[in-house]
């Protein structure tokens, strides 16, 4: 069926996927995220990262990060995609392993369960810093791994499609309660599994461009949100907490 630009815009349907008021849920999260990133970023240690970081790979094209760790994945004879690996490790953090209890989970999904080599454990806590870093930058710097513009339509979507599945899994590892989130990160949840679907059947065109694009932007900052509600809110509250129990 085809869809007009009103219709896409109006329910923003894309690729088959109809994001409904969850997409305007994403990009009013640009209005409250910017003060709440910015409190975050201010603590010590995560201030201290983010420095450290600004420059780390950021000129680095996404073609040479895959390709960095498709390579340590190869020496490991572990199986997944570069892009899968990093979807589990943005939805581990973004769930609340922004600073400790991460690795074990990544080891359970990317090696059932067990060690790392050591090459490549190195290579993910580099990624997971990284990742830190750009979830609380408060200019929103985080970005999807994913293959480059030079790659097909078709190849990008089916990279977001399973970077986007593998950041389900990983948030559900470190949440099992989910369910009990707010409605709003519960609506991005939902739309995401639709995403984890779409239809990989595309036209090389500008609209279809277009239309990735804009599904592009709202797993990003879907995955944004869900780093706020997990670890920006919960560390204020026991910050809250804590500063209470002084007082008392």
């Amino acid at each position: 069926m085809q869809v007009t630009k009103a219709e896409r815009n109006a329910d923003c349907f894309l690729f088959g996927v109809s994001l409904n008021s969850s997409a305007d849920k994403a990009r009013k999260a640009r209005q409250f995220l910017p003060f709440t990133l910015v409190s975050f970023a201010n603590s010590d240690s995560i201030a201290k990262v983010i420095y450290s970081l600004r420059l780390w790979d950021m000129a680095t094209p996404p073609s040479l990060q895959i390709d960095k760790l498709r390579e340590q994945l190869d020496s490991a004879e572990i199986g997944q995609h570069p892009v899968e690996v990093h979807g589990a490790l943005v939805g581990i953090i973004s769930g609340g392993g922004a600073e400790t209890d991460w690795l074990q989970p990544m080891c359970e999904l990317m090696n059932d369960g067990k060690a790392l080599p050591t090459s490549l454990s190195s290579l993910i806590q580099e990624m997971h810093q990284d990742v830190v870093a750009r979830l609380a930058d408060p200019e929103f710097g985080f970005t999807l791994l994913l293959p480059e513009e030079e790659e097909s339509l078709s190849s990008r979507l089916e990279a977001l499609s399973l970077w986007t599945q593998s950041f389900l899994t990983g948030i559900a590892v470190v949440q099992p309660k989910l369910n009990q989130a707010s409605e709003d990160v519960r609506d991005v949840i939902r739309d995401l599994a639709e995403i984890t679907q779409v239809d990989l059947n595309v036209t090389e065109d500008d609209e279809c461009e277009s239309a990735f694009q804009e599904l592009l932007e709202f797993v990003r900052m879907a995955a944004i949100l869900c780093f706020a509600e997990f670890v920006l809110h919960a560390q204020a509250s026991a910050t809250g907490a804590q500063d209470q129990g002084i007082l008392h």
